[in-house]
């Protein structure tokens, strides 16, 4: 999903960015940085203010450079709209790749996009296309899972044993994000994981208030303590279910696993039948299982593996 939501936003940046200056500079300045804007949040998947403050410094970088040399304009504003996607990459090294296949990327996009300007409107949409395509270069950089963060920053806030179940969520969110659910049941526990989040966002705020002169409710604080450590329980239950039913069904499908040994069965049937043959020429018949649901063809025998031999 978000490869696509990156592919979108980028072939509307690609597609409407060049003309942006023949709109006026009200009217193009607030369509660069809406565009750029919506190309770094699809990219990052949050709204954030280092993701709109990118975006519309990319959308800058554009208004500015653009006219001059366009590669140069579209690998600086790739590279500002995906500075907060580039956050969420662990590692200097794969940072300033990221980095670099971002900024590689909008400067082919932008060469591409502008070159087919001038084109017939099918030759400049399959650039486009394609620009659009090669502008989710940086996505197959992994980067950290959004709502991990998210949760690892509440927990800092969080004192104590709560703040170290949130610690445990969010390795429980990298989990399932590294490892992925099926799409049913990722529908079916959405719900509950927007419950959690619900839930620990009220305890933060909570925390605050305790920080403050006005004390909190400490029952208050307790009740969601409570709250947020069954909710997460059950969730993990959940996933480790879904998990163990997934292994469960594919252990139960043997059918490859017979295929095989009819296969092995055959072969070393035909392999015996070969060393006992004495007649020069004539055809082996080897009696064989037929694999399972194999339907004979019309005139072989059935279960009957039909070897010439060579002279």
């Amino acid at each position: 999903m978000n490869a696509l939501c990156t592919f979108l936003a980028a072939g509307l940046w690609l597609g409407l960015a060049p003309w942006a200056t023949t709109l006026g500079p009200a009217a193009g300045a607030i369509l660069l940085v809406a565009l750029t804007v919506l190309l770094a949040v699809a990219s990052s998947e949050e709204v954030s203010g280092v993701t709109v403050g990118c975006g519309a410094l990319g959308g800058l970088c554009w208004g500015i450079a653009g006219c001059v040399c366009a590669p140069v304009a579209g690998a600086l504003a790739f590279a500002c709209a995906l500075v907060g996607r580039t956050t969420r990459v662990n590692g200097a090294r794969t940072r300033a790749l990221h980095l670099g296949l971002a900024g590689v990327a909008g400067a082919l996009g932008a060469a591409l996009a502008a070159g087919g300007g001038s084109a017939v409107p099918e030759a400049r949409a399959a650039a486009i296309l394609l620009a659009a395509t090669l502008a989710t270069l940086p996505l197959f950089v992994p980067a950290d899972c959004v709502q991990a963060r998210r949760l690892e920053r509440a927990a800092r806030a969080l004192p104590g044993a709560i703040g170290e179940r949130v610690t445990q969520a969010a390795a429980l969110v990298r989990l399932i994000h590294a490892l992925g659910v099926a799409p049913r049941y990722r529908r079916q526990l959405q719900p509950p994981w927007r419950a959690l989040r619900g839930l620990i966002d009220a305890r933060v705020r909570l925390e605050q208030w305790a920080r403050s002169p006005l004390t909190a409710d400490r029952a208050a604080c307790a009740d969601l303590d409570r709250r947020v450590e069954a909710m997460l329980t059950v969730l993990a239950d959940a996933h480790r279910a879904v998990e163990d039913a997934r292994a469960t069904t594919l252990g139960m499908d043997d059918r490859a696993l017979r295929a095989a040994e009819w296969l092995r069965d055959s072969l070393v049937d035909a392999a015996r039948a070969l060393s006992e043959a004495d007649a020069v020429g004539a055809p082996i018949l080897v009696e064989s299982a037929r694999p399972p649901n194999h339907a004979p063809d019309p005139g072989d025998q059935p279960g009957t593996l039909i070897l010439p031999r060579a002279t």
